[in-house]
């Protein structure tokens, strides 16, 4: 089977911010890179890169700048041309002098961009579905096709995003819903689409600006300076392939337009093209090159797969390696490990089956096979020695974990009474499966909402009121409900697995932490005589976990 790896490249220019591409990689030989349409990622290219990884080239498919995890480029102004120019230094870091490129709309935009500028680059450059856009369809889209995604107290933001999402498949551009603007396309399942909304939600307002660049760009004088070979295509269900039309006739000898019955038949095009064109060797793969300025992002190979963690290096000492709870992700230490920045090394867990490590590593999501894959990820990384801290279900992963001379600092372990076992493990952990309508979406908002209000959740009663100053903002609880959809799957059996784990066995030399009258202060006073009190400010709480750390 062929196997695709996930990376980080940094982007170090004077005078600029560092940031980070994240990409995926697949096969051997000369270099080929996939650009994605908007607004998902290089996860569009996955089937490509599983069907052509052993055809002899090697098939580079990077996030888009603002796209995916991919940093956002400076500046505002909606041009394509900083986004081939970014791909340009996207390529000197990864050590690419030359390759084939491949692009669709948005990507193919870029990849039309990139081979008029960079024809010393490029072996050949492949369109499929390039904007040709008429001065009233311009003005057109620009008035209306960039709504703001904008979190809402009531949680209808969700709704919105997945009927946007729906109507997209529907309607060409979406928000004109006539009979002439419908598309041919049979509307794909809730399942097909749940990855394209994820992706929808990660670029959110920022990846507008590469949007608004492709509809803008002047696609004629783009072709019209091509030197390098450039095949313009389209399929016939493409509401692009009529666009074909609109190219003049007086195209250097170099572009070539061709329209296919099928995807896959401009796919199959595409893949002969490389095979003719692509000439030279890829160099192998470089570590992510690191940032002194803030934590910055990586992956870990264990074999239960990659793994996705935010770390920092600046700071003395042994790292600290965060464990975040179950149904989130790394973002819950965001502004812990902003605070030890430059004291302490930090290490930051996307566990299997949770935030952007995804579904791909781990088998089973228990706090054995977790822990396994956290000593695993932290031998890939050469750490030998750590310091712990590991929050609510984290905790029982963390008692697993055999790190000696460890500090071990638990927050908010789960000291659950035998009687609620059963009732938490069948429903603390939604399902949220991907429904016609967007119903999902609607229940990850309200169960994060009301994981703030009561513990638990699911027991919405006067005595289960937490009696903590909840995080209600609107923006806080998006995130928070972004962390259970994607850790759906893997988020039941780690509460199955964590409230089997008798935590209080493990916490000899630990400090315990808990929320000051928050769900789970009682049980730690009834686990540990010495008790952390933490307070319901952001800023406090994390700034009393930082300075466990400091001392």
């Amino acid at each position: 089977m062929v196997q695709i790896t996930r990376h980080f490249a940094t982007i170090a220019v004077p005078g600029e911010r560092p940031r980070q591409v994240h990409y995926r990689k697949s096969g051997s030989g000369p270099a080929v890179v996939l650009l994605h349409q908007s607004p998902v990622s290089s996860a569009e290219y996955e089937h490509l890169l599983n069907q052509w990884g052993d055809v002899g080239l090697t098939f580079i498919a990077p996030d888009t700048p603002s796209f995916g995890l991919s940093d956002s480029l400076p500046g505002e102004e909606p041009l394509i041309e900083p986004y081939a120019k970014a791909l340009a230094q996207f390529l000197d870091a990864i050590g690419v002098e030359r390759c084939g490129i491949y692009g669709t709309h948005t990507g193919a935009m870029i990849a039309a961009e990139f081979a008029r500028a960079y024809p010393e680059r490029t072996d050949v450059c492949c369109l499929n579905g390039y904007v040709v856009a008429t001065k009233d369809e311009v003005a057109d889209v620009m008035a209306n096709y960039f709504v703001p995604l904008v979190p809402r107290d009531d949680g209808s933001h969700m709704v919105w995003a997945w009927v946007r999402m729906r109507d997209q498949m529907i309607f060409y551009p979406w928000y004109r819903k006539t009979a002439a603007s419908r598309m041919t396309f049979d509307v794909p399942s809730a399942d097909f689409l749940q990855p394209f909304m994820m992706d929808f939600f990660r670029c959110a307002n920022d990846g507008l600006r590469a949007y608004k660049a492709a509809f803008t760009y002047d696609a004629i004088k783009g072709l019209k300076g091509m030197t390098s070979p450039c095949y313009v295509m389209a399929f016939q269900q493409d509401v692009l392939h009529e666009h074909l039309g609109r190219i003049p006739n007086d195209m250097p000898t170099c572009v070539t337009l061709e329209g296919h019955p099928t995807p896959m038949a401009v796919e199959a095009r595409a893949l002969e093209l490389f095979k003719q064109h692509c000439k030279g060797a890829t160099p192998p793969h470089a570590a992510t090159a690191t940032i002194e300025s803030r934590p910055w992002q990586a992956m870990a190979t264990t074999k239960q797969g990659q793994i996705y963690l935010r770390r920092s290096h600046m700071g003395t000492g042994k790292p600290v390696v965060m464990i975040h709870d179950a149904g989130r992700s790394s973002k819950q230490f965001h502004l812990l490990q902003q605070m030890l920045h430059g004291q302490r090394p930090t290490l930051a867990f996307d566990l299997p089956g949770h935030g952007d490590t995804g579904a791909s590593a781990g088998p089973q999501a228990t706090v054995e096979t977790l822990a396994q894959a956290i000593s695993e990820a932290l031998a890939d990384l050469g750490v030998g020695e750590a310091d712990i801290l590991a929050t609510g279900a984290g905790c029982a992963v963390a008692a697993h974990l055999n790190i000696q001379n460890a500090l071990k600092v638990y927050v908010d372990p789960w000291p659950i009474p035998t009687a609620d076992k059963a009732a938490l493990k069948s429903q603390l952990a939604p399902a949220l499966v991907p429904s016609w309508y967007g119903a999902h979406l609607v229940e990850a908002w309200a169960v994060a909402r009301d994981a703030e209000l009561y513990w638990p959740w699911f027991a919405p009663t006067h005595a289960n009121a937490i009696q903590s100053k909840p995080s209600l903002e609107a923006g806080a609880v998006h995130v928070k409900a972004l962390d259970l959809l994607k850790a759906r799957g893997a988020h039941g059996p780690l509460v199955a697995s964590a409230l089997d784990t008798d935590v209080a066995k493990t916490l000899q030399g630990v400090t315990v932490g808990a929320l000051n009258n928050g769900p789970h202060f009682a049980g730690a006073q009834s686990l540990s005589k010495n008790v952390v009190a933490l307070s319901d400010d952001p800023s406090r709480y994390a700034a009393a976990l930082a300075a466990m750390f400091r001392g």
